[in-house]
């Protein structure tokens, strides 16, 4: 179902946040509506990845990052009921995944023969080393969406979004603010700082990372799902 007035609400909340009338904080609490518009839902948790929610800030988004959210405006003023359908590919097992359960192995049986105490950390950390090697791994095999994919991304053609905007007259794509372009978040320093704490806990709770890296890999494509005909 489509609930005019609430697309309506969130994109005003999402045109305030995008002309500095308020920041990261207000806009993450005004994005949850209580509503049973499925898209709705599905729009503020692609917005979630583009604010910090521990930080309040103003807007800071790149120009493909500002390109999304003009069309997921469009989305939400649009007749559509939820996102295009995408197809999830299904899960894969490797040798990366045997490996970490090695790893996840081999330091269960290390901290049970020194037993339990401070030095488990010192242990810890070439199990670490092993859980990022995997994931460097992964990262090199993983294949990144084209730029035309994520240039008209949510929608999965040019001639679909070319389609709803046709569809959609009240719509019009605003340009990309030039004040926003120098814009950070934190500064350098802080992000390497954080960084660097991220590794750190990575080598410390490496253990833990092989055992999620244990399990099957989801791969998603963007790529239309095949629709199933009804039955005669």
């Amino acid at each position: 179902m489509i609930d005019r007035q609430a697309r309506d609400q969130m994109v005003e909340v999402i045109e305030a946040y995008l002309d500095d009338r308020i920041t990261a904080f207000e806009f993450d609490d005004r994005l949850n509506a209580s509503s049973d518009d499925v898209l709705l839902g599905e729009v503020a948790h692609l917005c979630w990845f583009h604010y910090d929610d521990c930080t309040d800030h103003k807007v800071v988004l790149t120009k493909e990052q500002w390109d999304l959210f003009q069309r997921l405006i469009l989305l939400l003023k649009s007749d559509l009921e939820t996102l295009p359908p995408y197809e999830h590919i299904k899960r894969r097992w490797g040798g990366d995944h045997a490996l970490a359960w090695l790893g996840c192995l081999g330091f269960a049986v290390v901290a049970l023969t020194a037993g339990w105490g401070l030095w488990l950390v010192l242990l810890a950390l070439p199990f670490g080393i092993l859980s990022m090697l995997i994931q460097q791994h992964r990262d090199r095999r993983k294949i990144a969406p084209s730029r035309r994919d994520m240039a008209c991304f949510p929608f999965l053609s040019w001639g679909q979004l070319r389609q709803v905007v046709h569809r959609t007259p009240s719509f019009r794509k605003r340009r990309y603010r030039p004040d926003v372009a120098g814009r950070r978040v934190r500064s350098e320093l802080q992000d390497s700082i954080c960084r660097m704490l991220g590794r750190v806990g990575w080598l410390i709770l490496g253990p833990l990372a092989l055992l999620g890296q244990g399990f099957p890999t989801e791969i998603h494509e963007l790529k239309a799902t095949p629709t199933k005909r009804p039955a005669a």
